[in-house]
Order: structure tokens, then C-alpha cells, then sequence
């Protein structure tokens, strides 16, 4: 089979380039605070920073080279490496506690995660303000 015109050969060590330097962008992102993440108006982002926030230490460390993996994976859509962030995606178990986390409450909950559509409906609407008083 040929490789489709412009496709990029993809090499373990080009993935893990790529996730050392996303994992440097990410730890100057936490040093800094989350100044860019935290303007986003999402709550996934939102939600991701709280859970965040909650992480020990060494918690936060796994957590981020498992997104910066995942993130270097994404560069590359073979299916080979498809495979491989799937396969990580189900069995990292940092990233399934994170995932486990965002499910049910409290990151899905209450004006802080509700979608702004959502939570400006809720906030025009008698009985739903009674309900939250």
C-alpha cells in the first residue's frame, strides 16, 4: 500500500519529540497559573482545571505526560497510531480516573459546569432561580 501524498512517515521518536514539547508547553501553562486555558469559556475546561486544582502532585505530573502523549498522538492519524491512543486511552489509569471524575458530580453540576446557553436560560427563568435559592 502507498502512502497517500503528504502523508508524514511517522517514527516513535517523532511522537515522542513532540510529546516532550508539549510537555514543556503544558508545565509552563501550570507554572504560569493557566493563564490561556483558563480564558477559555468551556466548561470542560473548566471542569479540567477543578479537577486539577484537587491532584496531588504526582497526580498532576501523570496526568499531564498522559495528555501531552495523547496530544502527540493526535498529530499523527495512521491507523497504527490511532490504535495506540486508543489502546492508552482505555488503560492509562490516570487518565481513566480523570475521565471517571468528570462523569458524575460535582463537574457536571450547578451553574460552574452548565453550558453558557444553559446557564443563562437558568438564570432568566423564575423557577429555576427558586429551585437554587
Amino acid at each position: 500500500m502507498m502512502p497517500r501524498r503528504g502523508a508524514i512517515a511517522v517514527s516513535a521518536q517523532k511522537i515522542d519529540d513532540l510529546r516532550q514539547w508539549i510537555r514543556g508547553v503544558l508545565a509552563e501553562e501550570v507554572q504560569a497559573g493557566f493563564p490561556r486555558l483558563s480564558r477559555i469559556p468551556s466548561t470542560g475546561v473548566i471542569g479540567f482545571l477543578d479537577y486539577f486544582a484537587a491532584l496531588a502532585p504526582a497526580g498532576r505530573d501523570s496526568l499531564l505526560s498522559t495528555l501531552a502523549q495523547l496530544g502527540a498522538m493526535r498529530f499523527f492519524p495512521q491507523p497504527a497510531v490511532r490504535s495506540a491512543m486508543l489502546a492508552l486511552i482505555d488503560s492509562d489509569s490516570t487518565f481513566l480516573q480523570y475521565r471517571a471524575a468528570m462523569l458524575p458530580a460535582p463537574f457536571t453540576m450547578g451553574l460552574r459546569y452548565q453550558g453558557l446557553r444553559m446557564a443563562k436560560s437558568m438564570l432568566s427563568d423564575r423557577t429555576s432561580m427558586e429551585m437554587m435559592a
